[in-house]
């Protein structure tokens, strides 16, 4: 069975580079795109089993992406992709807020980054505890009646 995948990030570079590591693998890349407006027409368009997408762009970031269109992924499964080894707490916290099922790095190895992407897309879990508990905390002390209150609030 293949999954049915959509790359978006600002960098053609790991476009290409996701393309590559998908090329013999049971992931099939229907759409990969470097900006926010063409993702949002392949949305519409077609149904994804996994969206990889880049943290960063221009306009807005892939979690306020997530989230504007959180109806539209529900039953995708998310998976963001940064520049750093370590992601950081506010990243973490976010990925959980939009649904997201983890963060990896462009760093890791091709091996590595196909296991995540199959372990993302079959459903396993991939925030440990501590992340899920840091995450209800931090919501727990934010304005209720803020309708995004994490994208909004970068404090870490």
């Amino acid at each position: 069975m293949a999954f049915r995948t959509m790359v978006v990030d600002s960098r053609p570079i790991v476009c290409l580079g996701m393309l590559e590591i998908c090329a013999t693998s049971e992931f099939a890349i229907l759409a990969s795109t470097t900006n926010l407006q063409d993702a949002e027409q392949q949305l519409l368009r077609r149904r994804f089993d996994l969206l990889i997408v880049g943290i960063s762009f221009a306009d807005q970031t892939g979690f306020e992406f997530c989230d504007k269109h959180r109806e539209v992924l529900a039953k995708t499964r998310i998976l963001f992709i940064t520049n750093s080894s370590a992601n950081s707490t506010w990243e973490t916290s976010l990925a959980i807020h939009v649904g997201a099922s983890a963060i990896a790095s462009i760093k890791m190895s091709p091996e590595s980054m196909l296991n995540l992407m199959r372990d993302v897309a079959s459903g396993t879990p991939q925030w440990s505890d501590v992340d899920r508990k840091r995450y209800r905390r931090q919501r727990s002390r934010l304005n209720p009646a803020d309708p995004v209150p994490l994208l909004t609030n970068r404090a870490h």
